[in-house]
């Protein structure tokens, strides 16, 4: 018993010497295909974005392709002895964001079936029984043409709605800039005072809640 521990500690050893080999070959097969997928991104973007001319950028993805190409295929013979775990964690999160343009996607379609008609819409805002408390309320909702679903399940939960209601849609356009009068528009969405559309277009999402924000509590229903 007492010469168990001094038998495992070799093979401990070795166990131990081949983990920390494996996690050394992780980041050289990672950072090369980042290396090669740059490059491939790089070069659609001077085609579709910068509008050059094909041949230079057909140039520059053969001159940086072979270089990043050769570092490839000398780690390649990594994958096996631990460079699967990059490919591993990236196949994880591949199937948690097709997961969620999944559930995205048929968020989109229960809305555009079962979208709030201005009628039906006028009718609630109509409703003597419906109580209107002061405050604003915003709907957030990803279509265009059309009235979110949302509302009807809020009154029928609820049963109250507040004075201003305000449904917002924001779209991410894909262009490098946006005219300043195409950005934000607020428009009436019912006869009733206190309803409002904002529709905003914009190439960047992370300033979009403030300058929605600062909006609509400018609007005086």
């Amino acid at each position: 018993m007492k010469l168990l521990p001094f038998r495992l500690l070799p093979s401990f050893e070795n166990s131990m010497i081949s983990i920390v080999y494996s996690m050394i070959a992780c980041p050289g097969v990672a950072v090369t295909c980042v290396m090669l997928i740059t490059t491939i991104l790089v070069t659609l973007v001077m085609v579709m974005l910068w509008n050059l001319p094909l041949p230079i950028s057909l140039l520059f993805f053969c001159f940086y392709g072979f270089i990043e190409g050769a570092y490839l295929t000398s780690v390649l013979n990594k994958v096996l002895e631990g460079g699967w775990v990059p490919f591993a964690l990236s196949l994880s999160i591949l199937i948690i964001m097709l997961s969620w343009i999944y559930g995205r996607m048929k968020k989109y379609e229960y809305e555009v079936s079962r979208k709030v008609s201005k009628d039906e819409l006028q009718k609630l805002l109509c409703d003597e029984n419906m109580l209107r408390v002061p405050g604003v309320c915003l709907f957030y909702s990803d279509l265009v043409d059309g009235i979110s679903p949302l509302i009807r399940h809020y009154v029928r939960c609820t049963g109250t709605l507040h004075q201003v209601l305000v449904f917002i849609t924001i779209r991410n356009v894909p262009v490098p800039t946006i005219l300043a009068e195409k950005r934000f528009v607020v428009d009436r969405l019912a006869y009733k005072k206190g309803v409002y559309r904002s529709g905003q277009q914009t190439n960047r999402v992370f300033w979009w809640f403030k300058i929605t924000c600062r909006q609509v509590l400018m609007v005086n229903p």
